[in-house]
């Protein structure tokens, strides 16, 4: 039962991770890092550095993981603590909203600074594009990227209203309590809002995002949920591959899958 709910917990996760930037709001830099370890619903650059195969991606160091796991303890511990939000009065919750979105922006911008003095240009540029494969049509309601891509406002518009709607279903059906048709049901409705998201770009929209993601990596949900603790042996990256984009080696010289 307990693998179920974490099975089905992951789906919701990777769907409403494509969705929660708008709650968030579009003044971030690059969509923001959020995530463990730092603020926002979305999957962010310090969680997705807690992945293996991420890390071994990039070839993320030791030295590099310990000094990531520090800051994503100190980020942790300066969160105020959370009241009861079932008690409070539809004024004190908005109120909390506002605050926590403020709170998440600073702690974005913060992560963004601190992961920019880590890590190199290389190892950045294909955390960002594994990043984007993560989020995937969801990284459209980003205004990093939708200034990269040219949209229109009409467009972001458009993708607003449909991840919003996407947005309502998925946690209608959460609530539902359908734990057997729930990873199924989600899985398709990821698909559809996917489908309907890009095809509201234009074939050059399109062909533009999907460069902006490099090459695939391929990370599963059971990947996302697991993580790996940071700064692991396995996470040991080789320096001289930084600033290629730290793609790590097998012995023999063949590039990791």
């Amino acid at each position: 039962m307990r693998n179920m709910m974490i099975a089905l917990t992951a789906v919701l996760v990777v769907a409403l991770a494509a969705t929660d930037v708008m709650a968030q709001g579009r003044g971030g830099r690059g969509g923001g890092f959020g995530g463990r370890g730092g603020g926002g619903g979305q999957m962010g650059a310090i969680r997705l550095l807690s992945v293996e195969k991420v890390a071994q991606e990039i070839g993320l160091t030791d030295e590099q993981s310990a000094e990531i796991r520090e800051f994503a303890q100190e980020q942790r511990g300066s969160r105020p603590q959370r009241g009861n939000f079932r008690d409070m009065t539809d004024e004190e919750r908005q109120k909390m909203r506002d605050e926590r979105a403020a709170q998440q922006t600073e702690q974005q911008k913060a992560e963004t600074e601190k992961l920019a003095k880590i890590l190199d240009e290389g190892q950045l540029k294909r955390l960002e594009e594994i990043k984007l494969q993560i989020q995937g049509a969801g990284a459209l309601l980003v205004a990093d990227v939708q200034s990269k891509l040219g949209l229109s406002s009409e467009t972001v518009s458009a993708l607003e209203k449909a991840a919003a709607k996407n947005r309502e279903e998925m946690m209608s059906l959460f609530r539902s309590g359908d734990r057997d048709g729930f990873r199924e049901k989600a899985t398709e409705m990821r698909a559809s809002m996917e489908k309907e998201m890009l095809g509201l770009l234009t074939s050059t929209e399109q062909e533009q995002f999907t460069a902006m993601q490099g090459e695939k990596l391929d990370v599963s949900m059971q990947d996302l949920m697991g993580g790996r603790g940071q700064g692991g042996q396995n996470a040991r990256g080789n320096r001289g591959n930084r600033g290629q984009g730290g793609r790590p080696q097998r012995d023999g010289g063949s590039e990791l899958e």
